[in-house]
């Protein structure tokens, strides 16, 4: 009908009953953390499956929920998840060093993570983007990593 058209990423799944992410599924192109999608297996293989995007901010995620080492981001990565990086309150912790960039480096040195790894977050922030379909769908279909 030629209305304009919004996409819903829902702050989902910081916190609370992992069943909050059953509307995200339903409704969401991608969502904001998705930390508790750790405890329903069902749940992030739906994610995985329909590629539904994952923001997490590991370490707004480590100050205020879940330890580095119980955080599900690099379990979600190696499952093959739409996952992509955040910086999620970064005015919160009054730390200048914490911004985006600073998140990449805090992910590069708590997993270990290679720089074709990075690459990938990267290009995974542009496919759940608002970039105009033609930009994600071309690396998509390149599979540029």
């Amino acid at each position: 009908m030629g209305l304009n058209t919004f996409d819903h990423r829902p702050h989902n799944g910081e916190t609370g009953d992992p069943t909050h992410l059953i509307s995200g599924f339903l409704f969401a192109q991608s969502i904001q953390h998705g930390i508790q999608l750790r405890l329903s297996p069902v749940l992030q293989y739906l994610y995985y499956l329909a590629q539904i995007g994952l923001a997490m901010g590991p370490t707004s995620n480590h100050y205020l929920w879940v330890d580095y080492n119980q955080q599900p981001f690099f379990d979600f990565y190696k499952m093959g998840m739409l996952l992509s990086i955040n910086s999620d309150n970064p005015a919160q912790f009054g730390n200048s060093d914490y911004t985006l960039w600073g998140e990449y480096v805090s992910v590069l040195n708590q997993w270990r993570m290679s720089n074709a790894d990075m690459c990938e977050l990267a290009r995974n922030s542009v496919i759940i983007s608002d970039f105009p379909h033609e930009v994600t769908l071309y690396l998509r279909v390149m599979n540029i990593n």
